[in-house]
């Protein structure tokens, strides 16, 4: 090998980008796992030098069961050093939509799997290919034993360039991790034709930060495939030839950052305390919205067996540990950035579906087990039917709750200070409706009694019939609807003697959203015309905007009118030529003594290249909302606001998670807008639109997408038939921290559950707390038990931005308590377990042993 003095540096690795799911199901994505590994190792014999890296615990975890051989071989490759693990994660995830808990999960199940079989923790985080990233993920990578973390998205923009490539990441609670932003692909070839692209990246690399290091990832990816021969027989002659530009070095991910880790102090590193939002395929965080459902219901389907599960383990019951485990992988999967993306073929859907039919089965019946346990428990006895209503949330609510039975005779509801509780009928007699007070994170008794007649109950619901309008009242809110237009024109907060409403009032939106060429990735050069599952398209159409909205109802009456709640149906039909109408059935609602207008939708679509929003005009100015993104918020500034930099302009549709915020300049009163499924908004200045769907064309499968013309063919469309979903208007005084907007989004998530119970005698009282966290910025996010069965694990975080002691109720007086990181490896004991300070925005685990 020639000596090259005093020349920059070339490190190179082998990769093979493998998409989970894509344009392909896992089915087939395990078989390109099986011949690309193979490849990998051929190679590795020839090669000497030659270094892989590869992600995804679920792939070794497949190789493992499917391919043995293979897996051992990786194995010994790994020891030897030439084959690295990267990501720590099970998956290389969506990091906008899964919750904060379900990234934590994402590493630990990835970090113990590869704890557990190779002995030691990955320490670079590995998404190159996701689709954005929110501001609080460097703190959840670096309690997950991650140190690094790398992207290539990023040089997607098609705006403004991102200007780093080396930056410390810090989240909002101040944790930094060294970032890395790839100068080219994940996919590079090594080929001569291409020396001076890699020496015009180390030079940019040199001007942006003085650095002399450049990272090259070279091999086929998306389908797998990884290097080639040719790449590798090209490094080999290479080393040999005297006027190369650098010094090249076959390299691990790990060692590039330790190189990087050198210029700390030296170099041009800034650091940056934001969100990573990338300015291209932002339809994501709407394509497959039934999809995107699904999950959101898993996530807290699985999070309330696990919490009342490890509640019944401690009373002689099973905790379904293993089944738990089982689908919590099976969510982490289909949280692929591909697949809860919407960028997917209809199979992967298919398959999604599947295993959320399974999961919704084990979750029934696993649910039903703890309580069950956990109501034998309880002393019911005494006069009438017990009712127990359990509350899976770690604070005391009052709120809605439904008891399902077949009320062939008049009866009432008591609570167990024997006072009558309103109820309602609903749903022509199949279930019954009351407002129930319960404990946090445990029950409350309540009981029917057979009545004579059923009852009219005097509450502060009130319901008015105009010439031109209906209203809905409480002691709270009023809400005016037009019965022509079926439009809410008011919202009225009697506290603050005020409506939040703008003129043209809350109203659905229908844009055009066909494919169009013209708006193009900086960097690449790529048009997103190809790219309709992933696109919005409504602002670039030929002549403008173009979108309708729907003002003319079919149907708006009175369908509730009782103590409990009162519902307004109001029913519009969309027609597109060539297609088959849509209808949009709204309920509208409003509950005894609650503060919030609920808006609960029926929607049967079967527009085509439509994409529909639910616009909310306020009448109050305010330059920013902030919304729920995983263990945190962020506040956005309007893209449309003259204050708004590129960066923010860039921003005309963003991710949020449960709950989006208008709170006025001055912080005197605000709107937060609660959903149960949808992940996509924008503000344009007074008005917050939630994005309900999209319908564009699927993509092409794999053996269809010989180029990228087969991703403008028009194809079967997304999203068609039946959608049901939730959104709720809270208005309120001050501003989110005030209002307890967090908490209320938890709430308008996780339903009170009632369960219907015989009489008999027990040793836990007629309500009962079994875990309680204050303030009201705690949020409890896992209550489970601990991965080595020694303990229980609770893992909570800051939702305000302040620091605070967090206060903890438990009926059982632990005998330890471990402060933990996200794998659950000890950090500190806890001396006062009672009150543990927490920072701003710091996600805290703890370890318990009773």
């Amino acid at each position: 090998m020639l000596l090259k003095l005093n020349l920059p540096r070339w490190h190179l690795i082998g990769h093979a980008h493998i998409d989970a799911e894509w344009l392909w199901t896992f089915r087939e994505t395990l078989e390109v796992c099986r011949d690309t590994f193979r490849s990998v190792l051929e190679l590795m014999k020839k090669y000497p030098e030659f270094t892989f890296c590869q992600s995804s615990a679920c792939y070794y975890e497949a190789m493992e069961k499917l391919h043995p051989e293979i897996f051992r071989e990786i194995k010994r490759r790994i020891e030897e050093g030439r084959w690295e693990v990267v990501g720590g994660s099970w998956v290389e995830f969506d990091a906008n939509m899964p919750s904060g808990e379900s990234l934590a999960r994402q590493f630990l199940y990835g970090q113990n799997y590869f704890r557990e079989k190779f002995g030691f923790y990955v320490e670079v985080g590995w998404l190159p290919d996701s689709f954005g990233f929110p501001w609080t993920l460097p703190q959840i990578m670096v309690k997950s034993g991650i140190k690094y973390f790398l992207t290539q998205k990023l040089s997607w923009n098609d705006m403004i360039y991102y200007p780093f490539n080396v930056f410390l990441w810090e989240s909002p609670d101040g944790t930094k991790i060294l970032s890395y932003q790839t100068l080219g692909s994940y996919s590079e070839q090594i080929k001569d034709e291409n020396i001076e692209r890699f020496d015009s990246q180390l030079t940019k690399l040199r001007l942006l930060h003085n650095i002399e290091d450049l990272l090259i990832l070279y091999g086929v990816g998306d389908h797998g495939g990884g290097p080639r021969e040719s790449d590798l027989e090209t490094i080999f002659k290479w080393r040999e030839k005297p006027d190369l530009p650098a010094e090249i070095n076959n390299t691990r991910i790990k060692e590039y950052f330790r190189v990087l880790e050198k210029y700390l102090g030296e170099a041009k590193i800034p650091t940056v305390s934001d969100e990573l939002y990338l300015q291209f395929h932002r339809g994501v965080y709407t394509t497959q919205s039934r999809f995107k459902q699904i999950n959101r219901r898993s996530e807290i389907l699985i999070d309330m067996v696990e919490r009342f599960s490890l509640i019944a383990s401690l009373m002689g019951g099973k905790y379904p540990k293993e089944e738990l485990v089982k689908f919590w992988k099976k969510i982490l999967l289909h949280q692929f950035h591909d697949t809860i993306s919407g960028s997917g073929i209809r199979e992967v859907y298919e398959d999604c579906e599947k295993d959320f039919n399974e999961l919704k089965d084990f979750t029934s019946k696993a649910l039903d087990a703890a309580l069950k346990i956990i109501a034998s428990k309880v002393d019911t006895s005494g006069e009438g039917k017990p009712l127990l209503i359990f509350n899976p949330l770690s604070w005391k609510r009052v709120d809605k709750a439904q008891v399902s039975s077949d009320l062939v005779a008049p009866c009432e509801i008591r609570d167990s200070m024997d006072r009558t509780v309103p109820s309602q009928v609903i749903e022509e007699g199949k279930k019954l409706l009351f407002i129930a007070e319960t404990p946090a994170l445990g029950y409350s008794l309540y009981r029917l009694k057979p009545a004579d007649s059923w009852k009219t109950y005097q509450t502060d619901i009130k319901v008015q019939e105009e010439k031109e309008k209906i209203v809905l009242e409480n002691s709270k809110i009023k809400a005016s609807i037009n019965k022509a237009s079926g439009i809410i024109e008011e919202l009225y907060d009697k506290n603050l003697k005020m409506n939040f409403l703008g003129n043209e009032g809350v109203r659905i939106q229908i844009f055009e959203d066909h494919p169009h060429p013209g708006r193009k990735t900086l960097f690449y050069d790529f048009d997103a015309v190809s790219c309709d599952a992933w696109e919005v398209y409504i602002y670039q159409q030929p002549g403008g905007i173009k979108y309708i909205e729907l003002r003319d109802a079919e149907e708006v009456k009175i369908i509730e009118n009782g103590p409990v709640r009162a519902t307004v149906l109001i029913r519009y039909r969309f027609k597109q030529e060539g297609r088959k109408d849509s209808t949009f059935t709204i309920y509208v609602r409003i509950y005894s003594g609650e503060p919030i207008l609920h808006m609960d939708f029926k929607v049967d679509w079967h527009a085509a290249h439509r994409m529909a929003k639910l616009a909310i005009p306020l009448n109050f100015h305010s330059d920013h909302t902030t919304c729920e993104i995983p263990y945190g918020y962020v506040k956005r500034r309007n893209p449309l606001s003259p204050e708004a930099t590129l960066y923010e302009k860039a921003k005309y549709e963003v991710p949020c998670q449960k709950w989006i915020d208008y709170t006025s300049e001055d912080g005197n009163y605000g709107l937060s807008i609660l959903n149960d499924s949808k992940y996509g908004y924008d503000q344009a200045n007074n008005i917050v639109r939630v994005s309900l769907f999209r319908s564009p064309s699927y993509p092409p499968k794999w053996s269809e997408a010989g180029s990228m013309k087969d991703f403008i063919r028009e194809r079967e469309i997304t999203d068609q038939g039946l959608h049901e979903f939730s959104i709720a208007l809270y208005p309120h005084k001050g501003c989110w921290r005030e209002a307890q907007t967090v908490r209320r989004a938890y709430e308008f998530n996780y339903p009170l559950i009632a369960r219907v119970e015989e009489e008999h005698e027990g040793e836990l009282p007629q309500n009962f707390s079994f875990l309680e966290v204050n303030p009201d910025n705690i949020i409890v996010t896992a209550l489970k038990r601990s991965e080595d069965d020694e303990g229980i694990t609770l893992r909570f975080y800051e939702a305000y931005g302040k620091d605070v002691n967090a206060e903890i109720k438990l009926p059982y007086g632990p005998k330890e308590v471990y402060e933990t990181d996200i794998l659950e490896r000890k950090i500190c004991k806890i001396e006062n377990f009672s009150s543990i300070s927490i920072s701003h925005n710091e996600i805290k685990t703890l370890k318990i042993k009773l």
